[in-house]
């Protein structure tokens, strides 16, 4: 199934479209240099909090100590919530961190793909290809836009859902919720309707397949009241058995029905909760509480999961700031790269009055393009380096000097090998 659309671009079009997209291309261009800036301090000052604090941090026996109150810690204990949290639609009830309930429709989608060919004059066809595939889907595809007709999704019968646990403990301390958000660990858990029988919270076909709700919704969108009711007096409820070994109460010839050959709209229900379990934290202990401390370059507050030492966890902290730096450095340098190719984007346009000239001048304005991206990228990333490292900055002025000479003289190699 698929369907092809054509559309035809003349040259005055696309050369005012070029035109205009000189205002957004300076304007990307010049935010480009605040966002490298602000990076590299950013990148600073991270750094030198996780130095301060893994220079200051102390082991904690997971329980309070008036010795070590106002002070970094580190505390590896298990994370206990005594709380029972409960799904408002489905009769799944856990003790634990937190309960997320999970639900897929089974839709169509539209993919495409589109190649654009230049011709004589300037003018562009451009053919878009769209293919539609069913898929299950964890938020409503929106079919109205389609363009081949007979592809219609339903309206999303439920939603997914979260509770997270309003108290925790670590040893002896009390968590935060903010703390409590960042815990990990999920696992999956499996839905099982029991012996007595399990009543949807609207009207449905259902089987559990693997551990997972199948719904075959009678209605488009239930009575989220009756679901609850229906919810509060299932006497079936939910096991945190892996889903591979748990039983599957539905009939056996209704699983293929659902879980072999879903049907447009066919929904589909599973769960996954954070139980109880050991983690890691770093942070400052404010008499029976965990919560962040504050270093002179900012706060430090580290969680993982398991039992991780604090060289472990610091050296994870540093890692990940590294690999921030490196990606906002290159968000920055393709803010500007594709800032100066929307600026020349008009002599491209110009040229393609000859398809084969204008592949030229695309190529030549792309160079050009790098040729001050790079540098300006080097020296704005120097320049917040002398702000904030002295001796680096000063390195790389260097560098990005180098870097200019070398890209000009392969230039001139190009046009003299022209």
């Amino acid at each position: 199934m698929a369907t092809t659309v054509t559309t035809h671009q003349s040259w005055g079009s696309r050369l005012g479209n070029s035109l205009k997209g000189i205002v957004a291309g300076l304007v990307v261009f010049v935010l480009a240099f605040p966002v490298l800036f602000w990076n590299e301090g950013r990148t600073v000052h991270r750094a030198k909090a996780l130095a301060e604090g893994e220079s200051v941090c102390e082991e904690s026996p997971a329980t309070p100590d008036v010795s070590l109150d106002g002070k970094l810690v580190h505390v590896s204990a298990e994370a206990v919530s005594d709380e029972t949290l409960s799904d408002d639609l489905f009769p799944v009830s856990v003790t634990g961190i937190r309960l997320e309930r999970i639900v897929e429709m089974y839709q169509w989608e539209e993919d495409s793909k589109s190649e654009t060919k230049k011709n004589l004059g300037g003018s562009t066809d451009t053919v878009t290809t769209y293919t539609y595939h069913k898929r299950w889907l964890d938020h409503a595809e929106d079919s109205s836009g389609f363009q081949e007709a007979g592809h219609d999704n339903p309206t999303m019968p439920i939603d997914g859902a979260e509770v997270q646990a309003g108290a925790a403990r670590l040893g002896g301390f009390e968590l935060p919720g903010e703390i409590i958000r960042r815990i990990g660990g999920e696992k999956a858990l499996a839905f099982d309707p029991g012996e007595a029988g399990f009543e949807p919270p609207f009207p449905a076909d259902t089987a559990v397949v693997g551990g997972v709700l199948y719904l075959r919704p009678g209605l488009r969108r239930p009575d989220r009241d009756v679901g609850k009711a229906a919810a509060t007096n299932a006497t079936a409820a939910a096991t945190n058995a892996a889903p591979e070994t748990a039983t599957n109460a539905a009939p056996a010839a209704a699983a293929p029905n659902f879980a072999m050959a879903p049907e447009i709209g066919d929904v589909r229900v599973s769960f996954r909760w954070v139980p109880n379990h050991v983690v890691s934290v770093v942070a400052k202990q404010e008499g029976s509480r965990l919560g962040s401390y504050q270093t002179k370059n900012g706060a430090v507050l580290l969680l993982a999961d398991g039992e991780k030492t604090a060289d472990e966890m610091f050296s994870a902290a540093k890692s990940a700031n590294k690999m921030i730096a490196w990606l906002l450095r290159l968000g920055g340098f393709l803010m500007m790269l594709f800032g100066v190719r929307m600026v020349l984007g008009p002599l491209e346009v110009l040229a393609d009055v000859v398809p084969f000239i204008g592949r030229i001048v695309g190529f030549g304005t792309g160079l050009v393009a790098a040729i001050v991206a790079i540098p300006c990228t080097l020296v704005t990333i120097a320049i917040a380096w002398i702000a904030y490292r002295p001796v680096l900055g000063i390195a790389l002025l260097v560098a990005a000097g180098a870097a200019v000479v070398l890209l000009v003289r392969r230039g001139r190699k190009t046009e003299s090998a022209a």
